[in-house]
C-alpha cells in the first residue's frame, strides 16, 4: 500500500454554509468548525505559509478594504499557493436594470444585508481585480475570467451557449461573476 497523498490545506473565507476547504472563516459562523473573524479589519488567525489555497466566493465585493484581505491571503499562503476569489462582475447587465426593491440583483440598495456589516461596497471589472492584486505585490500567473454559476442541471444545458458567449464581448454583459486566480511567488 502506498503513502496517502497529502491533503491540500484550503482556507475558505466568508464561507457561510459552504463546505469547500479544510479551514473556514466567517464573521457570522454557521457551524462549529467555522472560525469567527472580521476579515475586513482583523488579521487571519493563522500562521504564515499555512495554506495551499485561499478560496472565497461572493465575499470580496462585501469588503470595504479589499487590499487588506489580499495581503492577509498572501501572508497565509504557502509559496506557489493559489488565491481563488469569485466576485461580482460590474459589467453584468442585470445589475444595471432597475428592478423591484427586494430583487437580489439590485446591487445599489441595502436590501442585500444579512447583518449589520453585510452590504456591497464594490462591483469589479477584470481590470479592477488585476490592479488590486498587482498593487498587493507578490503574485504571479494572474488571471481573471468571466463566470456563470447556477444549479448543475441549468449549467449543463447552458454550457455550450456560454462557451460561445465567453469568446465574444457579450461575456462581460452576461456573466454575473468574475474569478480572480493568482499564485504566490
Amino acid at each position: 500500500m502506498g503513502i496517502p497523498k497529502k491533503q491540500k490545506k484550503i482556507l475558505n473565507l466568508g464561507c457561510g454554509n459552504d463546505t469547500y476547504g479544510t479551514a473556514f472563516v466567517d464573521i457570522y459562523p454557521a457551524r462549529k468548525e467555522v472560525v469567527k473573524c472580521d476579515i475586513n479589519e482583523k488579521t487571519l488567525p493563522y500562521k504564515k505559509n499555512t495554506f495551499d489555497e485561499v478560496y472565497s466566493k461572493n465575499l470580496f465585493e462585501h469588503l470595504s478594504n479589499p487590499m487588506h484581505i489580499l495581503k492577509e491571503s498572501k501572508r497565509v499562503l504557502k509559496r506557489k499557493g493559489r488565491i481563488y476569489f469569485i466576485t461580482d462582475n460590474a459589467g453584468f447587465l442585470l445589475f444595471h436594470i432597475p428592478l423591484r426593491k427586494n430583487n437580489f440583483l439590485q446591487h445599489n440598495s441595502n436590501v442585500l444585508r444579512v447583518g449589520d456589516k453585510d452590504r456591497h461596497y464594490f462591483l469589479f471589472t477584470p481590470l479592477h481585480l488585476i490592479n488590486l492584486i498587482e498593487k498587493c505585490r507578490g503574485f504571479e500567473k494572474i488571471k481573471v475570467t468571466y463566470a456563470y454559476f447556477s444549479p448543475r442541471k441549468t449549467i449543463k444545458i447552458l454550457r455550450p451557449l456560454f462557451n460561445i458567449v465567453n469568446k465574444t464581448f457579450l461575456a462581460r454583459l452576461l456573466n454575473p461573476h468574475l474569478v480572480l486566480e493568482a499564485y504566490k511567488k
